[in-house]
């Protein structure tokens, strides 16, 4: 009240003020806009238009240089585009739109560089392309590709700006027409088998979610940011307003009505702040929300796989029982995710220690949920039947999995190969699907091959054969799933193979069991480096004393 007074007093003090400042004033009123300062430098809102008179582009000033929101529109007045300066630099949210209203392209810069997701639309609305950028603005991950029924297109993998990975090709219907595999842009000869496909498969399918949540996130994220940007860049204006308007005097009576004009326009502005305000507030509170419930999901997901992991480890034998019937043995096991495909075995039965390395199909979750069907073929195989002839028993467990899996209304294959050995005494019996047996005895490795087919279902399959071996002192016998391998690495991420460990195992041979454990495991991780582990690894090495 005592500021309205103040200002009725300059104004009857000034009542001759002449016409020059009535020019004075309007230009003021017309500096609200396309403000030019002293120095020259461009301030606070610009607008440009068309030719028609409608709104061309809308950016905010400072100094000169484009700082904050900016707008773009075409002529029939939609939106154009929507980005964010910072110093002069694109910095933030942006969006590009169709002439029709549908989105184009979104995706954050980060000083000048898009980082994070990148969404680009087909006119129709739905997704043509999603890109991934790290940190210095290249490709990062995997860039997803759509046909316009939104069914997946491409797939191809990224690493630091060049394709690193698999690069697969869909038809509209859904189906795998074409795979390649590339390191760092160049493209190797490679036939991915149907555990990596699906394995690529699934983390497509993971990323595109991920990938989808994050999006909305960052575009709620940046709706608020934009906001309250625009909203601040409205109260810093009425600040200088209210500043210019202890320098400006009025007219008498003119004055008066200018000033209670004003007093309307600013409660009118102090209205449409607050509601603005109270929408950013209801905005940030829905981003809160949906950031709520990624991290419960997230969360529940975590714990989910934590408990399968409590499980999967409940049913591999402990290490006192493999210490007390291998008293001269390791077991290197490696799952490539939390919970594995591959496990270990052993059973004591009418004095024969049984044991097996055993490799279910896929790994992960699905792997892990099949290694606890197979592990309970092998238990009832043995406890149940009272089998210990190693054949006998992977013929009996081949045929309690098929029975587990004909329950499915659907027809399921899975099953696992594993190398299994019954040691009694100085007498080895070895039966295998798929996995071999290594046997090393002076400098020389003695490989008793596996039968061909898998405990599972399988055209064609026959009785399991069970060979008879008679051991020597010192000899060393190995059983193992093929992740060790199979694993990509060394300088041009090709397979370790088993020629490599051959010459491995055999140079270790003077050394202890834990010994070699260890050299073995230090050995595959240098080999893999930088490259992700590809499969579960399951290894057992017994020595004879």
């Amino acid at each position: 009240m005592k500021r309205f007074l103040l200002h009725i007093v300059f104004l009857l003090a000034y009542v001759n003020t002449s016409f020059g400042q009535l020019k004075s004033l309007e230009i003021w009123e017309g500096d609200t806009v396309n403000k030019i300062d002293i120095d020259g430098l461009k301030q606070d809102l610009w607008l440009e238009y068309h030719e028609s008179g409608k709104v061309k582009k809308r950016t905010f000033y400072l100094n000169d240089i484009p700082h904050g929101g900016e707008s773009g529109f075409y002529k029939n007045g939609k939106v154009r585009y929507t980005i964010i300066w910072n110093q002069g630099v694109p910095h933030g949210f942006y969006q590009i739109y169709y002439q029709s209203g549908y989105v184009k392209k979104s995706g954050v810069w980060v000083n000048d560089k898009n980082v994070g997701a990148l969404v680009e639309y087909y006119n129709t609305g739905t997704v043509e392309r999603r890109s991934t950028y790290n940190s210095q603005g290249e490709l990062e991950g995997a860039i997803v590709a759509y046909h316009l029924n939104e069914k997946i297109a491409a797939v191809e993998m990224y690493e630091q700006g060049l394709r690193n990975g698999f690069s697969l090709t869909f038809d509209s219907l859904g189906a795998l027409i074409e795979t390649k595999k590339f390191l760092k842009d160049i493209e190797i000869q490679h036939e991915p088998d149907s555990d990596e496909l699906r394995g690529m498969l699934d983390y497509v399918t993971e990323q595109n979610r991920l990938i989808f949540v994050r999006d909305s996130l960052q575009e709620a994220q940046a709706e608020l940011q934009i906001a309250e940007i625009e909203s601040q860049a409205k109260i810093e204006k009425q600040k200088q307003d209210l500043a210019q308007e202890a320098q400006r005097r009025y007219f008498l009576y003119g004055g008066v009505l200018l000033l209670l004009i004003f007093g309307v326009f600013m409660y009118n502005r102090f209205r449409i702040t607050r509601k603005q305000k109270h929408i950013i507030e209801e905005q940030k509170l829905e981003v809160d929300r949906q950031k709520e419930t990624i991290e419960e999901s997230h969360k529940e997901i975590t714990d989910s796989i934590a408990y399968a992991k409590r499980i999967q480890s409940a049913i591999l034998p402990p290490n006192s029982l493999i210490e007390k019937h291998l008293e001269n043995a390791f077991v290197l096991y490696k799952p490539k995710d939390v919970v594995a495909g591959d496990f270990y075995w052993l059973e004591v039965k009418e004095g024969k220690t049984i044991f097996a390395a055993a490799d279910c199909t896929g790994h992960g979750v699905p792997g892990a949920m099949v290694s606890v069907i197979c592990n309970n073929a092998l238990n009832r195989s043995v406890r149940e039947f009272n089998i210990t002839s190693p054949g006998k028993i992977l013929d009996k467990a081949r045929e309690l999995v098929i029975q587990e899996f004909e329950k499915s209304e659907e027809e399921v294959k899975d099953g696992m190969d594993i190398a299994l050995c019954s040691l009694d005494g100085q007498k080895l019996s070895y039966a295998g699907a798929n996995n071999p047996l290594w046997l090393i005895r002076n400098g020389e490795i003695i490989e008793t091959k596996a039968d061909k087919q898998p405990i599972g279902k399988f055209e064609g399959f026959k009785n399991f054969t069970t060979h008879e071996i008679d051991l020597q002192k010192g000899d060393t016998i190995y059983v193992f799933s093929d992740g060790y391998a199979d694993q990509f690495g060394g300088e041009k991420g090709k397979k370790f193979k088993t020629k490599a460990l051959r010459e491995l195992l055999l140079n270790i041979q003077s050394k202890s069991m834990t010994e070699q454990k260890e050299i073995i495991n230090q050995r595959f991780e240098t080999w893999r480096g930088k490259f992700e582990q590809i499969d579960d690894v399951c290894f057992i090495g017994v020595r004879i004393d």
